[in-house]
């Protein structure tokens, strides 16, 4: 990758894997991958109407929806799978989450 700077162009960055924090190629990296975050995830219907959410998303930011502590387990382990597959995010991120319901954390099972 390069970047243009007033019309020059930078030296030749190669990636193996990852990006580095502010790197300009981070956001269209991470919304290539994230689009498949929330396929498959059941979410919640936004009453009034028929229509089922399964999380926000923003920038570097996922919120994920659920209507019960098992589809948000449920979501946890799809989310999981998904970034070790394609190493978007090291599981020690993972770790470092925060699961709520209505701002109480929910207690991470491994069975």
């Amino acid at each position: 990758m390069c970047v243009r700077v007033g019309g020059k162009l930078s030296k030749l960055v190669e990636y193996n894997c990852g990006v580095r924090q502010g790197c300009p190629e981070s956001p269209l990296l991470f919304d290539i991958y994230i689009n498949d975050l929330l396929h498959g995830l059941k979410g919640v219907e936004i009453p009034g109407t028929e229509v089922m959410i399964s999380g926000l998303l923003f920038a570097d930011d996922a919120v994920v929806l659920a209507e019960s502590p098992a589809e948000l387990q449920i979501a946890q382990e799809k989310i999981s799978a998904l970034s070790q597959k394609c190493g978007i995010m090291g599981m020690n991120s993972c770790n470092g989450m925060l699961f709520t319901i209505i701002g109480k954390p929910i207690e991470q099972v491994t069975n």
